[in-house]
């Protein structure tokens, strides 16, 4: 075996600086971000969300970290999400659908979930990545329109 060389000793430097500024970039992407943003490990335990995530749920990250969906949301909603998260974590790719979230305060809102897989470098997978998409006013404005009319 050869010896490392101060170029690669350079190299390997410049690699993990970039590294550490994407993965910055990345996170104040996340925060600054309005919409409800969630990411999950292979097991399914939440790794991290955004502010807005936080703020939909009225909970803490450290609140939500390290736990699965069973354990955040009531029983009745996370049937589903569970059933979800791992036909996604079977068969890959994307789903979106609409269903319900209880939110800050015990209120249900009407949401749309965006979810992908993601996958490591060696193609091994990672985890999901979720956003949702909060629709319970336009829901609200097509149930008074359906009555309108």
């Amino acid at each position: 075996m050869r010896k490392s060389s101060k170029g690669d000793t350079a190299a390997l430097s410049r690699r993990l600086a970039e590294a550490e500024a994407r993965a910055d970039m990345l996170e104040r992407l996340l925060d600054a971000t309005p919409l409800p943003l969630f990411y999950k490990g292979p097991d399914g335990l939440y790794m991290g969300g955004n502010p807005a995530f936080e703020n939909l749920l009225g909970i803490s990250k450290e609140q939500y970290v390290g736990k699965g969906v069973v354990n955040v949301a009531p029983v009745h909603l996370a049937e589903k999400y569970a059933r979800m998260d791992a036909a996604l974590a079977e068969h890959g790719g994307t789903q979106a659908y609409e269903w319900q979230v209880e939110g800050a305060g015990g209120v249900l809102r009407d949401v749309i979930f965006l979810k992908a897989e993601f996958r490591r470098a060696n193609g091994a997978p990672a985890g999901i990545v979720g956003v949702i998409q909060d629709i319970t006013e336009r829901k609200h404005t097509e149930k008074l329109l359906r009555e309108a009319l």
